[in-house]
């Protein structure tokens, strides 16, 4: 464990007894019971400087990317607690009479930033978890990290709003945004079922609704963050009935409020047991998803624009797919900074064009949707998806 790391946990254990042990209602039954108010006997030491260690070793196998993952998932508190206690010097470094106005809200002050940190420790615990059934599954250990890799807690917090997204009633809407279109388009094109390939697959939301419909799916996903969350979920030793788990994702995003009590919402799920019948191919979908004329469609949702080199995404789709076999796409075109050509959409088909694909230009349209939306936030971002159909030729 690096140093600053350590340092952190004791400071962030220490300053824990500097809040006021209320909590926000009785925590669901799944969870213990909200840490007591804890009284320190002495004095917090100054807080570190938080920043990342000048070298951070690199991932460079599938057993280094699972490590870096589940040390993400288990570092989540830490940094989670850093993060109110910053906010509560902050707080606490006002004029005194302000502070006291603060404390005199409905939900005072220095009570929320005590829930918020309540939350923060059962978040902690379900995410721990997921990294341990995901070291499980791949018969690692924590002890085999010995590089010390660190995972990305912006990650772990995407990923807790992802949950929300696909796996809850309060991402229905969005789902069906993009979801209904897909499949109505993948039931017309192979209507008897077929073998599917969904890169991008993320926490597999969209896998499972194919699946369901009696197709064969293969769900690719690059980043294991969201592998070791999809394999908790998947398995019924730790997701054993609908809503078996409680997360509160927004704990730290205090802006864009209309209630002060909005960033302490629960989030139950999933709202489905997964399908077991999904199978997984983590890692790059250049790489890992290998064979021709294998699949009879290939799905990509919010995915193409995650290219480095669009080419080879557009190549390895022909290759993959059975003659006759239907592409369909529906995403936006955000394009990563790392991209190195940014075609629009009239272009991208183009492109399709000239790799063999035969476009279905009539099927190309936009589709409004947001991502992830939260509930209650005064912001919400809205893509202007474009969703097409291509085929590759007899």
């Amino acid at each position: 464990m690096p140093f600053i790391r350590r340092v952190l946990q004791l400071s962030a254990a220490v300053a824990g007894g500097v809040y006021l042990g209320f909590s926000l209602g009785e925590p669901p039954s799944n969870h213990e019971t909200l840490l007591p108010t804890i009284v320190p006997t002495v004095a917090p030491p100054p807080a570190p400087v938080h920043q990342a260690s000048t070298y951070r070793p690199k991932p460079s196998t599938a057993n280094d990317y699972i490590l870096q993952a589940a040390e993400g998932y288990d570092y989540y508190p830490t940094s989670a607690l850093w993060r109110l206690d910053k906010r509560r010097k902050n707080f606490e470094s006002l004029p005194e009479a302000h502070v006291a106005i603060a404390n005199a809200l409905p939900t005072p002050w220095s009570q929320k930033l005590g829930i918020a940190r309540d939350l923060a420790h059962i978040n902690g615990k379900l995410l721990r978890r997921v990294a341990d059934h995901g070291l499980a599954h791949y018969n690692l250990s924590r002890e085999q990290n010995v590089l010390e890799f660190e995972g990305n807690q912006d990650v772990i917090e995407e990923i807790m709003g992802h949950i929300q997204r696909d796996w809850t009633p309060i991402g229905q809407k969005e789902r069906d945004e993009v979801f209904l279109p897909i499949m109505d388009a993948l039931q017309k094109a192979i209507p008897h079922g077929g073998k599917v390939m969904v890169p991008g697959a993320g926490l597999g939301r969209l896998a499972h609704d194919i699946a369901e419909k009696g197709y064969e799916v293969d769900a690719n996903e690059y980043e294991y963050t969201s592998i070791l969350a999809s394999l908790f979920l998947q398995d019924p030793t730790t997701t054993p009935y609908p809503n078996s788990h409680t997360l509160y994702p927004y704990i730290l995003e205090w802006a864009h409020q209309q209630k002060s009590t909005s960033p302490f919402n629960p989030v139950t799920f999933p709202d489905v047991i997964p399908s077991q019948s999904i199978h997984w191919i983590p890692g790059d979908f250049l790489t890992q998803v290998t064979g021709e004329g294998v699949y009879d469609a290939v799905v990509t949702l919010f995915f193409i624009d995650t290219s480095e080199n669009f080419f080879d995404y557009l190549q390895k789709m022909y290759r993959i797919l059975k003659p006759g076999g239907v592409w369909i796409n529906l995403g936006p075109l955000k394009w990563a900074h790392w991209a190195k050509v940014t075609p629009s959409a009239a272009e991208a088909l183009s492109l399709a064009e000239l790799v063999g694909f035969e476009v279905d230009h009539s099927s190309h349209r936009t589709i409004e949707t947001g991502y992830a939306t939260r509930p209650e936030f005064l912001i919400r971002y809205v893509y202007s998806t474009q969703f097409w159909q291509a085929r590759k030729p007899l």
